[in-house]
């Protein structure tokens, strides 16, 4: 009975070792040619920070000389609360840049993502839900 026990827990972790490897390094991410995603940071000497927030002009910067990559896109969450209703709700959005959904090669279910003249620095904002 002590060796079926053992048996078991043992087939059960790793069972549950292998499905966590599988579910986080072996399965593609969900967007096309995910193998061909990267992550750009900057690092900033005068603040010691190995990676630091990129402001959305210095991104565009990026764009605008870029030769290597078919887009650069960045973004970040933040947390807002709504007051709107009885109680208060907290809530977490991202800011994206407007090549951020061509470099996931995502598509809206319904509507649409940034029109041109909100791709524009000081253009009108936009809201993607």
């Amino acid at each position: 009975m002590t060796a079926v026990i053992i048996l078991a827990a043992g087939i059960a972790a790793n069972t549950a070792v292998f499905s966590i490897v599988d579910s986080v390094l072996l399965k593609p991410l969900p967007y096309p040619n995910p193998d061909r995603l990267v992550t750009v940071m900057e690092a900033s000497g005068s603040k010691r920070e190995r990676a630091s927030l990129i402001a959305p002009v210095r991104l565009e910067d990026w764009n605008r000389l870029n030769r290597t990559f078919e887009a650069i896109g960045g973004s970040y969450s933040e947390n807002v609360t709504d007051t709107t209703g009885d109680e208060p709700e907290r809530l977490v959005g991202r800011r994206v840049s407007p090549r951020y959904f061509s470099v996931f090669g995502s598509r809206p279910v319904i509507g649409q993502t940034f029109a041109p003249e909100e791709e524009i620095a000081g253009g009108p904002s936009a809201v993607v839900i």
